[in-house]
């Protein structure tokens, strides 16, 4: 989401742009199933303690600082990844996609839980120059899924001068 706001406001800064598991929709729990649907619904009746129990199980975090190597700790990056689903439930660029130039390349996992292929489709058809890479047997973390497939076809579209 963040590439897109910034291709959005900086089409002339971009020759090539590469878009992975993302959406032009806003996240709401309607469009979505399972455990992502319930902490959406969560956060949008404000109930930050079933939100947070809810993002425990899906995002299993180190119980101390001390065993991540010093980073912050568990409930603040608990925090962190509550505001950054929050953030996403406003976002929407439907509409908005025609104004990227740039040759693009918009990857998705075929098994993707979080983000409906149908998102992935539609972003496409929206900007001029953009291909879809579906990435089989990958979920919404395709580049842990598949890395080197993945590695290999954004190297190879990000090397192709056309």
């Amino acid at each position: 989401m963040v590439a897109q706001a910034f291709a959005l406001r900086h089409p002339d800064l971009l020759d090539t742009l590469v878009l992975g598991a993302t959406s032009q929709a806003p996240f709401r729990p309607e469009r979505l199933a399972g455990p992502v649907a319930g902490l959406l619904g969560a956060l949008e009746a404000g109930d930050d303690e079933k939100a947070r129990a809810l993002l425990a199980r899906m995002a299993p975090t180190v119980a101390s600082a001390a065993q991540d190597g010093g980073l912050r700790s568990a409930p603040a990056r608990n925090d962190a990844l509550m505001r950054r689903f929050a953030a996403t439930r406003a976002f929407d660029t439907r509409g908005c996609l025609a104004a990227i130039g740039a040759r693009t390349l918009v990857v998705h996992g075929r098994d993707d839980a979080m983000v409906p292929i149908q998102d992935a489709l539609s972003m496409a058809g929206e900007i001029a120059h953009a291909d879809v890479l579906v990435l089989a047997g990958a979920g919404h973390a395709w580049e842990n899924d598949q890395p080197a497939r993945a590695a290999s076809a954004i190297a190879a579209f990000l090397a192709d001068t056309r």
